[in-house]
């Protein structure tokens, strides 16, 4: 059950579901299951529906299913107090994309 938590949540959303993976293994290398750590952000994020994409060399995550507004308070309170570590993991994203 453990390794399941590596694993992308959302795998029906096939188009970034292997990034998704990476950097959730990435996360969790940090911080293990930590509630408030980053990869808890990051799963309860994709679980509801964020995306990554790269674009014009930047690895972004984007709202995807979850409405504006709560995109928004979510990345507030879940992703903003991971903000350094979580670049420096995009930034990978950007060297694995390329």
């Amino acid at each position: 059950m453990e390794d399941d938590l590596l694993f992308d949540p959302r795998p029906d959303l096939t188009d970034d579901s292997q990034t998704w993976h990476e950097l959730l293994m990435a996360a969790r290398a940090i911080d293990g299951a930590e509630p408030e750590g980053l990869y808890g952000a990051l799963h309860g994020m994709r679980c509801l529906g964020c995306r990554i994409a790269v674009v014009n060399g930047r690895a972004k995550l984007f709202r995807g299913e979850i409405a504006e507004d709560e995109y928004a308070a979510l990345r507030d309170r879940w992703l903003r107090p991971h903000h350094e570590t979580l670049v420096r993991l995009l930034e990978n994203i950007e060297r694995w994309a390329a």
